[in-house]
């Protein structure tokens, strides 16, 4: 006699559950489902490090706003350290101009002073 088919309404017997999965399919869908949980927590794992390697990155990269003070800052030293290297070559000019007029008022003064009645 053929099976009736059941309606939404009637109940499931053991049988019929017997019928449709095995104590293997069930643990093997335990076991799976487990495998599901695994790969979900390491990756939940792997995402929350990612999360704090780039919160690290964010507070070590520099912006283009600090690469640009940096930049200004090296333009400023740039430019005193020019200056400094003209007024150096000024005064190295300048000594050179005062040092053989030193050794001339030197020998005069040295005159004057063999020229003077003692004391």
């Amino acid at each position: 006699m053929p099976k009736k088919s059941k309606t939404n309404n009637q109940s499931v017997t053991k049988d019929d559950l017997k019928n449709f999965a095995t104590k293997d399919d069930i643990k093997s869908v335990k076991d799976d489902i487990k495998s599901v949980k695994d790969v979900i927590s390491n990756m939940a794992t792997k995402i929350i490090d990612n999360i704090e390697d780039l919160k690290t990155l964010k507070e070590a990269v520099s912006t283009k706003d600090d690469i640009q003070r940096i930049i200004t800052a090296i333009d400023s030293f740039g430019s005193q350290t020019k200056d400094h290297e003209r007024t150096a070559e000024i005064n190295t000019h300048r000594i050179k101009e005062l040092e053989p007029k030193v050794e001339d008022h030197e020998k005069r003064i040295g005159k004057l002073e063999s020229h003077l009645p003692p004391v």
